[in-house]
C-alpha cells in the first residue's frame, strides 16, 4: 500500500466517523479530479456539507465543481453565491473567481467596479492569476480606466513571484514603452526570463528578434528557427494542459 493510499484510507475511516474536516478534505479531493475516493451518493453528500460549511476551500471546490456542471444560468448565480461566501472568508483564488464573474456576468450582474475591486483583493494578497488579470484588465481599460503603469507594475509583482506570463507581459511593456520607459536591453532580458520559465510566447517573441534583428541584436536565423521550434513545442504542451489559446 502506498502512502497516498495510506492517508486516504486514515481519511475515509474518519470521514465514516463523523469527522467534518475528513469529510471535506475527502470531497476537495474527488472535487479536484485528483483520485475517486466516494460513491456517488457519499460525494453528492460531501458536496452538500461542503456548500453548507465554512471552509473556504471546501467552498471553492464546491462552487468549482457546482459551475463546471452548470445548465442553467440559477445554477450558475448558486455557485456564485458558494464563490462569494469563500472569497469573503478571504480566500484569494475565490476572489479572483467573483471577480471573473462580475467582469464577464457570469452567475450575477456585470459590475465593472466588483470586478476590479475583487481582483485587486487578491492581487494583494499576492495570488499570481489574479496579479495578470489585473495587469490585463489596466493595460486595456476594462473594468478600469487604462493605466499602463499600474499594468506594469502587476506584471512585475506577478514576474517577481516566478511567473512566466509576468515575466513575458513586463518584456513587452518595455519593448512598447508602455508604463514604463522604452529599453531593449530590459526587454531582451525579461523576453528570455520568460524563455528560461517556459514561455511559449517569449520564444516566439525571441524567434522575431533573432529573425529580424529587433532589441539591438543581429539577425541570426539559426537561432530564430530554434526559438519558433521551441516555440511550437511549448505551445502545444501548453494546449494539451489548459486548452486552446
Amino acid at each position: 500500500m502506498t502512502y497516498k493510499q495510506t492517508i486516504l484510507g486514515e481519511l475515509q475511516e474518519l470521514a465514516a466517523f463523523g469527522v467534518q474536516s475528513a469529510r471535506l478534505t475527502l470531497f476537495i479531493v474527488d472535487a479536484s479530479g485528483l483520485v475517486g475516493t466516494r460513491s456517488a451518493e457519499d460525494f453528492a453528500s460531501d458536496l452538500s456539507e461542503a456548500c453548507n460549511s465554512n471552509d473556504s476551500v471546501a467552498l471553492y471546490f464546491a462552487a468549482s465543481y457546482l459551475a463546471s456542471n452548470a445548465e442553467a444560468e440559477a445554477e450558475l448565480s448558486a455557485a456564485f453565491e458558494i464563490y462569494l461566501r469563500s472569497a469573503e472568508n478571504g480566500f484569494p483564488p475565490a476572489q479572483n473567481m467573483v471577480s471573473a464573474a462580475y467582469q464577464f456576468g457570469r452567475g450575477t450582474a456585470a459590475n465593472a467596479i466588483k470586478a476590479l475591486e475583487w481582483a485587486q483583493r487578491a492581487a494583494s494578497a499576492g495570488f499570481i492569476p489574479a496579479q495578470l488579470n489585473l495587469a490585463t484588465l489596466y493595460r486595456q481599460g476594462d473594468c478600469a480606466t487604462k493605466d499602463l503603469s499600474q499594468s506594469f507594475y502587476w506584471y512585475m509583482e506577478a514576474a517577481k513571484q516566478g511567473s512566466a506570463d509576468g515575466a513575458h507581459g513586463v518584456a513587452t511593456m518595455y519593448e512598447a514603452g508602455e508604463g514604463v520607459d522604452r529599453d531593449a536591453t530590459s526587454a531582451l532580458a525579461w523576453y528570455r526570463k520568460a524563455g528560461e520559465k517556459g514561455s511559449w510566447m517569449a520564444h516566439g517573441a525571441l524567434a522575431s528578434v533573432y529573425r529580424l534583428g529587433r532589441l539591438g541584436q543581429p539577425m541570426n536565423p539559426h537561432l530564430a528557427l530554434t526559438y519558433e521550434q521551441s516555440s511550437e513545442r511549448l505551445k502545444r504542451i501548453h494546449i494539451t494542459r489548459f486548452g486552446p489559446v
